[in-house]
């Protein structure tokens, strides 16, 4: 698979999952429109594509997890554990900023975290280990293969 298998999959998860009625096409293209303008990996196994939604849709988000990793280009050479797709309404940059920092925060520099979520046997739990109030409307979903 690709990373753009990947974020294809997670996106249609995120548009299922919270019931999203507009373009599906559209906000796929404007996901993989902006990792192809600039890769969206943040090292150490996160990677956080982005899309923009219609106006007037709240934010949603869907997260992949990767055990064995996946073998995608980064910039630190380190395989993807964890994909985090957001998508926000245009007016609501910085809320889409805010959660990425909270993400980054709590994966970047902290490899007990990163060890824990990267083998989360379950969406709940991975979902505790961030417990970022700002992820709290969040679904999460894990298997093996992303």
């Amino acid at each position: 698979g690709t990373m753009e298998e990947a974020i294809g999959r997670l996106t249609e998860l995120l548009i299922d999952s919270n019931g999203l009625k507009g373009d599906r096409q559209r906000l796929l293209r404007s996901v993989l429109e902006r990792e192809r303008e600039m890769c969206t990996c943040m090292g150490e196994g996160l990677a956080m594509p982005h899309g923009l939604l219609e106006e007037g849709e709240a934010i949603a988000g869907a997260m992949g997890i990767s055990r064995q990793g996946l073998p995608f280009p980064t910039p630190d050479g380190k395989p993807i554990h964890c994909i985090v797709v957001l998508a926000t309404p245009p007016g609501d940059r910085a809320l889409h900023l805010e959660i990425l920092a909270a993400f980054a925060r709590a994966i970047g520099g902290n490899r007990e975290i990163q060890q824990q979520l990267y083998n989360a046997k379950t969406p709940a739990h991975a979902y505790e280990l961030l417990h970022a109030e700002e992820a709290e409307d969040f679904n999460y979903f894990l298997e093996q293969e992303v």
